[in-house]
């Protein structure tokens, strides 16, 4: 048995909490054969139609897949989507007593039009998120009853309106033994302060840092460098597409090299890192480990078109096909 397989068999004693913006995705799948006569656009013929769980949903599922146990704290609207959504949850094996519903707002959803595996087009019905008084008292009663059952919370933030000042605030309070992630929107970057770990993307992390990306790695070290002073971030992840990772932790800069492979589909890669980086930490796997898991299963999700999770048996194979001298570098941290 190899170190990787050793880690991946620890992530079953996972318990996380999930926290954050709700999403149902809608896709329509079909096919194009002609050009709009009406408009120089695509005539896409629907095939089929299918529901997915996405935004902090799909960090459950993900922890979920990685063999994980996940509570989800949400909202969602009082409608046939709310629905949906709730029943993807139960059918995945998440605890959604977390999840309240709201009679004055409808369940956000993006709808995204599929042809040939060719993403044409995504819809979005979104509205901005008011917590009630009554739900919010709903809900810092079920994170009281929940206070010691989780030793990692990840806040999944898609700027919608849900995760706020006072939200994060409560939920330090509660948790105050818990390691904090957050998936982090530029906008929202200062209310994850002094947290143990933030996971923006490259443009996040640029964009957050205020500072010129010319696409070169000092680049990356300088935001690096000013995020972790500005909002005395712990530890930092940035996530750098087809150039890997990059995690700054303990005064130190760690590459972590990126896998050839075919990317289909960028959707809910982040929500992928987040989810296998926190089950890790939660199974008491270290930094630095749970990271280059994050970054494997992060690159077989890239692979499949949709909103998709990962499965252990997934990251043990993309690890076998890894070229030699990547897994050699990869081992010294394993």
């Amino acid at each position: 048995m190899n170190k990787l397989t050793r880690l991946l068999k620890k992530l079953s004693k996972a318990n996380v909490l999930v926290i954050g913006d709700l999403i149902l995705d809608h896709y329509i799948w079909g096919k194009v054969d002609r050009i709009s006569p009406e408009a120089p656009v695509p005539v896409v013929k629907v095939t089929k139609e299918s529901f997915m769980a996405g935004g902090s949903a799909n960090v459950a599922l993900n922890i979920r897949a990685l063999t994980g146990d996940v509570s989800i704290c949400g909202i969602v609207g009082k409608d046939q989507f709310g629905k949906e959504l709730l029943n993807i949850l139960e059918k995945n094996g998440i605890n959604k007593l977390g999840v309240f519903v709201d009679s004055e707002m409808e369940t956000i959803r993006k709808t995204r039009v599929i042809a040939h595996h060719q993403h044409v087009v995504r819809v979005d019905r979104e509205y901005p998120v008011v917590v009630s008084k009554k739900i919010l008292k709903n809900l810092e009663e079920f994170l009281a009853e929940k206070k010691d059952v989780f030793n990692v919370v990840i806040i999944s933030d898609y700027a919608k309106g849900f995760i706020n000042e006072s939200l994060v605030g409560l939920m330090r309070r509660i948790f105050d033994k818990s390691l904090f992630l957050a998936d982090p929107k530029v906008k929202n970057m200062k209310l994850f302060s002094h947290f143990d770990l933030v996971t923006p993307n490259r443009k996040e992390a640029m964009e957050a840092a205020g500072i010129a990306d010319d696409g070169k790695e000092e680049d990356i070290l300088k935001a690096g460098a000013k995020l972790l002073k500005t909002y005395k971030l712990k530890n930092l992840l940035i996530t750098r597409g087809e150039e890997g990772m990059s995690l700054f932790t303990n005064g130190k800069h760690i590459r972590i090299p990126t896998f050839a492979q075919e990317v289909f589909d960028v959707t809910g890669a982040g929500d992928t890192v987040i989810a296998a980086v926190g089950t890790a930490l939660s199974a008491g796997i270290p930094l630095i480990k749970s990271c280059i898991i994050a970054n494997l299963a992060a690159s077989v999700v890239v692979g499949k078109v949709g909103t998709a999770t990962v499965t252990i048996e997934e990251i043990e194979d993309k690890w076998n096909k890894l070229d030699t001298n990547i897994k050699k570098y990869l081992e010294h941290y394993l």
